[in-house]
């Protein structure tokens, strides 16, 4: 099996035991970092399947602090289609 198999097995989720309350995005700053974490409350996505995406350089751009991932919500907002630029038939999929 390779990693895109193994990242579909993961997603999306539902519902887990811990999950987070997901951020909200269209009331945070464009500057503002995500957690992994918090992206997977937000997305539904694994944070297994954001690690392997992140391997094969998939999903919203990652900015390091410290050593640790973050996710700028610009780039959040980008890649599940709230910004401006977003490509219009990418907001049709799961985030639409």
């Amino acid at each position: 099996m390779n990693q895109v198999e193994v990242a579909m097995r993961h997603a999306p989720v539902q519902s887990y035991a811990n999950r987070e309350e997901a951020p909200n995005l269209r009331a945070m700053p464009a500057d503002a970092l995500l957690s992994r974490r918090e992206l997977s409350a937000l997305s539904g996505y694994a944070i297994i399947t954001l690690k392997i995406w992140a391997a094969n350089n998939r999903g919203p751009r990652i900015t390091r602090v410290e050593g640790r991932p973050r996710y700028r919500v610009e780039d959040v907002r980008e890649w599940i289609g709230l910004s401006p630029s977003a490509k219009p038939e990418f907001t049709q999929g799961i985030f639409a």
